[in-house]
């Protein structure tokens, strides 16, 4: 009997110690409103939203691509191909459009470099105009986030495709070069993201119409 009593002894401690452990636990309620955070969490990042952790990384990543690519933009000048654009640019509306009938490019690039230089010119001609496709390659790192977010909604991929995205040799070069391609890339980017979006949503003209649109633009 002492025996037993002496057993029982040692497994009381062991038994408050469980009950507390059990007592520290969340509740049901706790559980299910924890289950109901991570599946609205994943939805909302599912469909491309962004959360605040993510909102402030993209925004210091896009000030360190801004300030690396107008730094960069200064060390050298207009080279050949750029030159056509700068050419382009100062001529007046018609003289512009003139000067582009014989070139195989969309024209929507140059309206918007136009329009951009005579805001911006003040800055320098490789300085302005460069500044342009920087900015259409932080616009794209948004986009394409957003995309990759779309395709893993937990984890770090899509940083770490952004990230690579931001630092590839293509995208790099592009970023600090006075012509339309960074804009192709935000173009396919944002067609991409819009025939998802139109996929899900049928209903929505306005996909239907920025999809055409960048369709228009890169072809």
């Amino acid at each position: 009997m002492d025996c037993e009593n002496h057993g029982l002894c040692q497994l009381a401690p062991l038994a408050q110690d469980a009950i507390d452990v059990v007592g520290k636990l969340p509740s049901a309620n706790q559980f299910l409103e924890l289950d109901m955070e991570l599946n609205e969490d994943s939805r909302l990042r599912s469909q491309g939203a962004l959360s605040r952790r993510d909102t402030i990384g993209l925004l210091v990543l896009s000030l360190l691509y801004l300030g690396v690519w107008t730094w960069a933009s200064t060390l050298t000048c207009l080279w050949t191909d750029e030159d056509f654009t700068y050419h382009a640019v100062i001529k007046d509306w018609a003289g512009m459009f003139a000067f582009l009938h014989e070139d195989v490019h969309p024209p929507l690039y140059f309206i918007l470099a136009k329009i951009w230089y005579l805001a911006c010119g003040w800055m320098g001609d490789a300085t302005s105009l460069r500044l342009l496709s920087t900015l259409a390659g932080i616009a794209g790192l948004w986009v394409y986030f957003i995309l990759f977010r779309r395709f893993s909604a937990r984890g770090q991929a899509p940083w770490l495709a952004v990230v690579l995205l931001a630092l590839a040799p293509s995208t790099s070069w592009y970023a600090e070069e006075a012509r339309s391609y960074q804009f192709l890339l935000l173009a396919f980017a944002v067609a991409w993201l819009a025939l998802l979006s139109f996929l899900e949503d049928s209903d929505s003209g306005i996909k239907i119409m920025l999809l055409g649109l960048c369709w228009r633009i890169i072809q």
